[in-house]
């Protein structure tokens, strides 16, 4: 029998991006997801690939929450918004339902003679004599906090009842004209003159006054009328075959508000105000950065509004917490952040609306360890999943004294946003992240020929660190084509060194650690074993070293290559075959 010696060396396949199993200590074979190992169309022979961290990161990110910040930092963000109505001033509730009464003895004053009680009108006369000036009080202005100025109305409409005792007045012969006063009251749809309107009333019928496209200035005077318009009533009456007024005959006309729709109100609105309220961000699972301690968190708010009013938007509170599986808070694990050692603070919006119909651009609030010790919220073991914000608004007074406007639908929008990078304090010991996979479509056989006696067998690895941390590499199963576990006996653990950082944690680009050679031993039972093995399962532990900042960049990456290395002799008619 003819012996060759030869050497042979196989380069398997290259690392590409990582496909997770699962972040468990023991390995469980049943729980291997075979559909997320590396296809072997990715196999490079004596090939090189690297794995950016990233991609890496993304693979346990459950939530698919981490990003890249505009430097090439990660960060895991989380953030939503909401639009919240603030209290607008209510002038339909304000407008209260009023009277307007004519006596007509004054009428009979003045054109009667002196004591008569009854006084007769021919017939067929139209009398448009009695008039009556009141006051609609809308109660605009009651309180300073609140003065309107100027307000459009796109429709003033009110229900009319009308009683009298003019026993003699035929049915219709009677019409109601109001007149607001043109200083008041102008349209606002580019009509001129009067403000005006008339009914006829019929009995025991409500009739409507109805005004559309209205500019209003509210009246400011004595006599507590402080919010409303003055108004002229005209009482026409046609006298018909006749008509006797007395003394004692009175015609009240009673009004009452159905619709007051406002457009826009200029003035001074600082008594309207959004109500506390109280919002969450939930649901999110920080679990794999688990004993780290992060750096500079941030806790951010954009507010914006859509009145022309200066806002100051109260924080009472911002806290982290944990939930347990059932929603509930996890007592003890409430952090609060600190705004100058206090849980709240007031932050000035003045980047308003320019114009109703607008709204005004938003305004940023970043809080970070330094402003409001957010490195503490997310600084609990296990990191907290849940965040709660408790805020509201106020309206402000223009500091140049200007008026402000303000719309029915006024609203406040903002946006919660709770940015976490990938930044480690160095205070940190004992952090791991575990990431684990599988390489499959491996082919071992095909390299390591059958009937060979070894001399010596390696199974070599080329291990690239580009990470700012040390890790473990563990072997953790060989699986045959079937996903059946092969047992291979050989050492399954090595350990790669971090490369050196700056300050702040970050690797420079040409600080990378030189590649390592991890060769590990393969005797003739291994050799066999390995000949079955279609799937390597394998972690790697990433692990801060005390003392060490740690900063996560998009170009951190880990490189690895896989190569078997065979010598030994075997039948010359095998090799021939």
């Amino acid at each position: 029998m003819n012996k060759k010696s030869f050497w042979k060396r196989g380069a398997v396949l290259a690392l590409c991006p990582l496909a997770l199993a699962s972040c468990f200590n023991d390995v469980d074979l049943s729980n291997i997801d075979m559909e997320m190992a590396l296809p072997a169309s990715l196999a490079l022979p004596a090939g090189k690939a690297r794995l950016e961290l990233k991609d890496l990161l993304e693979r346990i990110d459950t939530d698919s929450l981490i990003a890249v910040d505009g430097d090439g930092g990660l960060e895991v963000a989380l953030t939503d918004s909401m639009t919240y109505e603030m209290t607008p001033i209510a002038l339909s509730e304000k407008v209260d339902d009023f009277d307007v009464t004519y006596a007509f003895s004054e009428y009979i004053s003045e054109h009667g003679v002196p004591g008569d009680v009854d006084l007769p009108l021919s017939a067929g006369q139209t009398i448009s004599e009695f008039i009556t000036y009141d006051f609609f009080d809308m109660q605009m202005n009651e309180d300073e906090r609140e003065m309107i100025r100027e307000a459009q109305v796109s429709e003033l409409r009110f229900s009319v009842q009308v009683s009298h005792t003019l026993a003699d007045l035929p049915v219709g012969d009677l019409q109601v004209k109001i007149e607001f006063d043109p200083d008041k009251v102008r349209y606002t749809d580019g009509r001129t003159g009067m403000v005006a309107d008339s009914i006829t009333p019929q009995p025991g019928v409500p009739g409507q006054f109805v005004f559309r496209n209205l500019d209003i200035t509210p009246f400011e005077g004595g006599d507590d009328r402080t919010g409303g318009l003055p108004l002229k009533m005209t009482l026409t009456i046609y006298t018909g075959d006749g008509l006797t007024i007395s003394t004692s005959d009175k015609l009240t006309t009673s009004f009452s508000l159905e619709t007051l729709d406002w457009t826009v109100a200029y003035g001074t609105f600082s008594a309207v105000k959004m109500e506390q309220h109280i919002g969450t961000i939930t649901d999110f699972d920080l679990s794999f950065l688990d004993g780290f301690k992060l750096y500079d968190p941030q806790v951010n708010f954009g507010v914006r509004t859509n009145a022309g009013i200066p806002v100051l938007f109260d924080i009472a509170y911002v806290k982290a917490y944990r939930e347990d599986e059932a929603g509930n808070p996890v007592a003890g694990s409430e952090v609060f952040a600190s705004f100058g050692g206090s849980q709240s603070t007031t932050l000035d919006i003045d980047n308003v609306a320019e114009m109703p119909g607008l709204w005004g651009g938003e305004n940023w609030f970043r809080f970070d360890r330094e402003s409001a010790q957010t490195n503490a919220l997310f600084a609990t073991d296990p990191l907290p999943n849940a965040l709660e914000f408790a805020y509201s608004a106020r309206a402000d007074e223009r500091a140049d004294g200007s008026l402000s406007f303000l719309t029915p639908d006024a609203a406040v929008h903002v946006v919660r946003e709770a940015v976490v990078p990938l930044w480690f304090d160095a205070s940190a010991e004992g952090s791991e992240i575990v990431i684990r996979d599988t390489v499959a479509g491996l082919e071992l056989d095909s390299l390591m020929p059958d009937g060979i006696v070894l001399e010596q067998a390696l199974l070599a690895l080329t291990l690239e660190n580009g990470l700012p941390v040390g890790f473990e590499l563990v072997l953790d199963a060989f699986l045959d084509a079937d996903g059946q576990a092969v047992d291979v006996p050989m050492d399954n653990r090595y350990e790669l060194p971090m490369p050196d950082v700056d300050d702040e944690g970050r690797v420079p680009q040409d600080a990378a650690a030189e590649p390592v050679q991890w060769n590990i031993d393969v005797d003739q039972a291994a050799y066999d074993a390995l000949r079955r093995v279609n799937s390597i399962v394998y972690s790697i532990h990433l692990r801060q070293e005390p003392g060490k900042r740690v900063r996560f960049e998009t170009d951190n990456y880990f490189g690895m290559q896989v190569g078997v290395y065979v010598k030994g002799e075997v039948n010359s008619s095998i090799m021939k075959q």
